[in-house]
């Protein structure tokens, strides 16, 4: 099953109408939302209500730096993103002659590493 199979269906908005900011679908299923626990310190903290911190809207928002950047890499010609077979899940990143190999995390995501994502922010022009 893929990634878009399992996430809440975007796009997501950052819904401010009350003083809880969270995200939601267009449709105003929620995806990230505060809670505080009571029965332990009260202090605040972030509910996935689809899969919980591991779960596959967690990943996506975790993820979607590399994702933008690949995306804007790719869409402007910076690199090129080939080998994709159905006996593998990985494919690679070819920058001029070197090629960058990259691989899944369980829910579909490309885990970039850290050499692939220096060279993609140093492309984009990414001031770290």
């Amino acid at each position: 099953m893929n990634l878009l199979s399992r996430v809440t269906r975007g796009p997501y908005v950052l819904a401010t109408s009350n003083s809880w900011r969270r995200f939601v679908s267009r449709d105003g299923v929620p995806v990230c939302e505060p809670i505080t626990y009571s029965e332990r310190d009260r202090h605040p903290d972030l509910h996935f209500k689809n899969g919980g911190e591991d779960g596959p809207d967690a990943q996506l928002l975790a993820a979607s730096y590399d994702h933008a950047m690949l995306l804007a890499a790719v869409m402007s010609n910076a690199v090129g993103l080939m080998r994709i077979t159905s006996t593998q899940i990985a494919c690679d990143v070819t920058i001029g002659e070197k090629e960058y190999p990259i691989e899944y995390d369980p829910f579909g995501c490309p885990i970039l590493t850290d050499e692939l994502r220096a060279e993609l922010e140093r492309l984009l022009g990414v001031i770290p």
